[in-house]
């Protein structure tokens, strides 16, 4: 199974893609830093890839590291 991230509103049932990976591209981990989605893509039979950015859910999705094993987990302090 191939995956994209989708925004879903949970009041009206209303979806939204928001990654298009490509065929045989997983897109995992999503996490949100602030304003800010990130993601790990990798291809289906690889262990590397990278992890995307994207600052809001309409922002322009970006390369941010390459060849890396997994995503980096992030922490918030208040």
């Amino acid at each position: 199974m191939f995956t994209s991230l989708y925004s879903i509103n949970i009041r009206t049932g209303e979806q939204k893609q928001i990654s298009a990976p490509r065929r045989n591209e997983l897109d995992e981990d999503p996490q949100v830093v602030g304003s800010y989605l990130t993601w790990f893509r990798r291809i289906a039979e690889l262990d590397k890839g990278e992890v995307r950015l994207k600052n809001a859910l309409n922002g322009q999705e970006e390369i941010w590291l390459k060849n890396v094993d997994s995503a980096p987990i992030f922490l918030q302090v208040h």
